[in-house]
């Protein structure tokens, strides 16, 4: 489970072509959550999921990486945006650089 604003590199071995992140943050007031990924260095945005899947009661939002996300650059955040029903969205940030192993004839 990852803590936000912990930095924890993801290692894709030669042998992953799948990872999910578990990303710990309080959900227990949230009415609707967003999801964006962003380059560290440039803040660029990758991808937003405006309205991800949640489970309240668990704090925790799942996120996948796939082995085909070594196109992208590697130093990524991933920002998850709690909104409630009144009153600004909470922001926790989780910076996970990616690390993808080559594999035998790459």
């Amino acid at each position: 489970m990852l803590a936000p604003d912990v930095r924890r590199p993801a290692v894709f071995d030669a042998s992953t072509d799948f990872l999910v992140h578990r990303l710990q943050i309080d959900l227990s007031r949230a009415a609707k959550v967003e999801v964006r990924v962003t380059v560290e260095e440039s803040g660029a945005t990758l991808l937003v999921e405006p309205s991800a899947p949640f489970d309240r009661d668990s704090g925790e939002i799942l996120v996948a990486c796939q082995r085909h996300f070594a196109n992208f650059p590697p130093n990524i955040v991933i920002e998850v945006h709690a909104h409630e029903a009144q009153g600004p969205a909470r922001v926790a940030r989780y910076p996970v650089p990616h690390v993808f192993e080559r594999r035998a004839g790459e």
